[in-house]
Formats: structure tokens, C-alpha cells, sequence
């Protein structure tokens, strides 16, 4: 079925910039990504609630990843494919943001209400090339190492929380293949081994405004979903029967969990979307009708959910669709000569966002609003 009530607007791009892709939304529904001409020519763009867009000030491509409920986004310049962590005010105008000694390349990945954000810095413009710590910028720039923990080399932080507290992870060399360990900057400056469940590895992919964290951890013999306080103490979720792997992607701040279990077969690798209630019950989201597979990607405060799902009878078309808080399905309105489209992201006043491919192979980003 689909969402009456609901309208799409393709967010537009830039003069001589016409293809967007959304990265981030704020409560207000202002949002930013970029705007590209298909050749590898990029700038940050800002889009307010109605869709209009604003040219994010910078001399060179820009890559906005977050942004606040002031406005304020951060992300990366690119300059000669070398990264270098940027903040732009509600304004547009842009600040760049410091590194420590000896590393040259920078990116910002989050930033909170209170203007604080977090990132990295690299040895080498390949992020992952070389060696790269976890960094924190206050809201005047200042810069600081968060550290690494004991017997690891490196430290990378992907997310700070309302009242910031910072997760992120710890590897033991810079190839992408090597463990890794979920890491906590706690508000009182202590860096937290988050563990695993006896495995090699872990990862973080969210933290709520209560600090409680969710992301994966290795056992013995395979990686299980997880959820950690805000102490650092780890629980290990269900996983969905019948599926082979199981993993969280959002905790909300009333402590409803979504996720993606998947497995492997005729059509490829199919998902399905999850939720964990606060007691850690899992329950399987509803497809569509003559429904191959979905997956959920962002929830907001109430409970509603987004994503994308697919057809039998089209799966190689994924349609964007939003689950109520009971978990029933309702399909989004496409904009026309759209094949493969997903809602991405939600915020609290039920304001989507989401990319998709046209017709002729562009990328369009895409925001739906009701009526």
C-alpha cells in the first residue's frame, strides 16, 4: 500500500551540479549532502525544509556528513584527494578544522547540539593507508587526541552523543582486515574497551542521548549483534532464526533497536528488517505485498522507521517504504522515472529523506513531507 499524505520533492542541485545525494537531516528538516555533474565535480550543499538549496562555502569539493539542530554541518574538503575536516555555519561559511602534528589529512564525521564534533586524522590521504587517531573539536575549533587504547594503534571516532559521549573503534594495524575494538570516550575522559563475546572483534554503529550503544561483537565462532550501557557492559542480542547473519544499524532514545538480518540465495543476498523492543524481543518487519526482502536504515523518537524493500516480481527496483510503530509497512510515493529509490534517514517531526537512481542512471536525492 501506498503513504497518502505523504509528497516527494527531488532536492535540486547546483548550476552545473545537478545530481544530489543526501547525507544527514536535522530536527527542523534542513539538510545537507552534495551536488555533482556525474564527472567527479562535487560541492556541499545545504537544502532547507522546503528543498531549496545553498551552496556550502568552500574552495575546493566539500562532503558534509552531519549536521545539528543549529544548522551547523561538518564533513571534509577534498583537495587533491586529500581530506581535510571542515565545520560550516548556518550561514554557509566555512571553517577548517586542525589536525595534530604529523598528520596531514582530516575528516569530521558527527557533531552534536552543543557544536562539539568528532572525526579523525590520517597519515595518508587513503584514510586507512596509514596510521589515524580519533579526534575532538569544540565548538571554536580547538582541537583534541582522544587517545588510543592500551596494546592498539590506532583509534577512529564515528559518533558523538547529546551529552558527549564518543564511540568509534580501535584497530591493531591500519589494514582494513585487521580486528578491531569498539571503543567509548565516556564524558569524564576515560576511554573504554568496549570487548567482544570472545571473538576477535567489535564495532560500534550507534549511540542514544542515554549513552547506550549498539554494534556487533564477535564469539568464538561467528559475529552476534550487541548492545552495551553506558558503563561499557555488553549484552549480546537475539539474532533472527533462519537468517545467517543478524546486525543492529540505530538505537532511538526510548531504546528501540533496528537492524538487518540476511542471508544468501536465488536473488542474491536478501534482508530483513528487525527490531528489538526494550526487553530484546526481535521481531521480523512486514514486507510488501509479493515482498522479496527489506531493510530498515533509520527510526526516529516515535518509533517510525524507514527504508528500502523489494518485490518479487521487480527485484531489481528497491522502493522506499516507512514501518509504523507496530511494524506495519506502508510504501513512500516515488517521484516519476525512478527505479531504485530508499528513504535513509527520519526525524522526530516524520520529515524522510533518501536517495534513488533515475532512469538514466542519476543519482536524485529526495525528501518527503506530508501534505
Amino acid at each position: 500500500m501506498t503513504t497518502t499524505g505523504i509528497v516527494p520533492t527531488e532536492l535540486p542541485g547546483l548550476p552545473g551540479l545537478p545530481y544530489t545525494r543526501v547525507a544527514a537531516i536535522n530536527a527542523h528538516g534542513t539538510s545537507v549532502g552534495t551536488a555533482d555533474n556525474g564527472s567527479g565535480q562535487f560541492r556541499a550543499v545545504r537544502w532547507d525544509a522546503s528543498g531549496t538549496p545553498t551552496e556550502l562555502q568552500a574552495n575546493w569539493a566539500g562532503s558534509p556528513s552531519a549536521i545539528s539542530d543549529h544548522a551547523i554541518a561538518v564533513g571534509y574538503i577534498d583537495i587533491d584527494g586529500g581530506w581535510l575536516a571542515a565545520r560550516w555555519d548556518a550561514d554557509g561559511n566555512i571553517t577548517e578544522l586542525p589536525s595534530l602534528p604529523g598528520y596531514a589529512y582530516t575528516s569530521a564525521n558527527s557533531i552534536n547540539n552543543y557544536g562539539i564534533s568528532v572525526g579523525f586524522t590520517s597519515t595518508q590521504p587513503n584514510v586507512f593507508g596509514g596510521p589515524y587517531r580519533a579526534l575532538q573539536w569544540d565548538r571554536d575549533g580547538n582541537v583534541t587526541d582522544l587517545g588510543i587504547l592500551p596494546d592498539y594503534s590506532y583509534s577512529y571516532a564515528t559518533m558523538i552523543n547529546a551529552h558527549g559521549a564518543v564511540i568509534g573503534f580501535a584497530a591493531i594495524a591500519s589494514d582494513l582486515d585487521a580486528p578491531t575494538r569498539g571503543t567509548l570516550w565516556n564524558r569524564q575522559g576515560q576511554i573504554i574497551d568496549l570487548g567482544t563475546l570472545g571473538g576477535a572483534s567489535s564495532g560500534t554503529t550507534w549511540i542514544n542521548a542515554h549513552g547506550t550503544i549498539v554494534g556487533f561483537a564477535d564469539d568464538p565462532t561467528q559475529t552476534q549483534p550487541v548492545r552495551w550501557n553506558a558503563e561499557g557492559a555488553i549484552t549480546e542480542l537475539p539474532s533472527l532464526a533462519g537468517y545467517q547473519a543478524t546486525q543492529t544499524a540505530v538505537i532511538n532514545d526510548q531504546g528501540t533497536i533496528i537492524g538487518n538480518a540476511s542471508k544468501s540465495g536465488e536473488f542474491g543476498t536478501t534482508y530483513q528488517a528487525v527490531r528489538w523492543n526494550r526487553e530484546d524481543h526481535i521481531a521480523a518487519l512486514e514486507l510488501l505485498p509479493n515482498g522479496l526482502d527489506a531493510a530498515a536504515q533509520s527510526i526516529n523518537s516515535h518509533g517510525t522507521i524507514v527504508g528500502r524493500a523489494r518485490t518479487l516480481d521487480a527485484p531489481g527496483q528497491p522502493r522506499p517504504v516507512r514501518w509504523t510503530r507496530a511494524g506495519m509497512i506502508d510504501e513512500l510515493p516515488s517521484p516519476p522515472g525512478f527505479n531504485d529509490l530508499e528513504a535513509t534517514l527520519i526525524n522526530d517531526h516524520g520529515t524522510i529523506a533518501g536517495n534513488g537512481i533515475d532512469a538514466n542512471g542519476h543519482p536524485h536525492a529526495v525528501l518527503w513531507r506530508a501534505s
